[in-house]
This record gives structure tokens, C-alpha cells and sequence, in this order.
């Protein structure tokens, strides 16, 4: 962190957010605390009229954390939701390309596939044939 005129926390972002939520809180209660401006008694009782607000802004940086992991794993469920999908799909679409193999035209296309190949081997036993001889 660097030290600023502006009353500003600079937070890396590259952390994890568990790890910054632990340090921000040890750096608040310094500055709530262990500073000369506030009153801290012998026994450790701490005399601030800021504690209130001190603690909501925990609450909310704790919830966002929490709002922040929800919306993670959101994302990775929606990752896996669209492979699945994707998976579906490719699937279906195999599906349906096999059922066209099993249409009228495509029995009559490999019929006569069949025919012609039926054809080029009895030309080609000829040729052999007529080789021999």
C-alpha cells in the first residue's frame, strides 16, 4: 500500500479476496485503534464512537466477499451448463445426421453406389480376364 493524502485504500487485485478481506481488517483496526487519536485503556477497551461504523464497513466488505464467491461459482456453473450444452448438441446434431442415412434418397444414392461398384468389379474380373487369355 502506498501512503496518499486522500483517505484511500490501495487493495491488490491480484489477491484472493479472503486474503485481502483478512489484512484490510487488520489494517482497519490499526488505524481504528492502535493510533495515538484514539482512546485505548490499559485493559485493552477500546473507547472510539467510530466502532459502529467500523463494524458495518466489515459486514459489507465480508458480504461483498461472500456476493463475490456466489457470482465465481455462478460462472463456473454456467461454464459447466454450456458445455453440457454444447455436448447436447453435438450430440443431437449426430443423431439427426444418422437418421437422414436412413431416408428414401439416401437408400436409392447407396443402391445405386452398390450398383456401380457391383459393375466396376465385373469389369475389372473381365479385364483380368481377358489378360490371362
Amino acid at each position: 500500500m502506498e501512503e496518499v493524502d486522500k483517505k484511500e485504500i490501495f487493495v491488490n487485485l491480484k489477491f484472493p479476496l479472503k486474503y485481502k478481506l483478512k489484512h484490510i481488517k487488520e489494517f482497519l483496526n490499526y488505524l481504528m485503534y492502535d493510533d495515538l487519536n484514539n482512546l485505548k485503556n490499559q485493559s485493552g477497551k477500546v473507547f472510539s464512537k467510530d466502532q459502529e461504523s467500523h463494524d458495518k464497513q466489515l459486514e459489507l466488505l465480508e458480504n461483498c466477499i461472500l456476493l463475490n464467491e456466489e457470482r465465481k461459482e455462478e460462472y463456473q456453473n454456467l461454464v459447466k451448463f454450456r458445455n453440457e450444452l454444447e455436448k447436447f448438441l453435438t450430440k443431437t446434431c449426430l443423431e439427426k445426421s444418422k437418421l437422414n442415412y436412413q431416408t428414401l434418397e439416401y437408400k436409392k444414392l447407396s443402391n445405386q453406389k452398390d450398383e456401380y461398384e457391383k459393375e466396376r468389379k465385373s469389369l475389372k474380373r473381365r479385364e483380368s480376364e481377358r489378360r490371362e487369355v
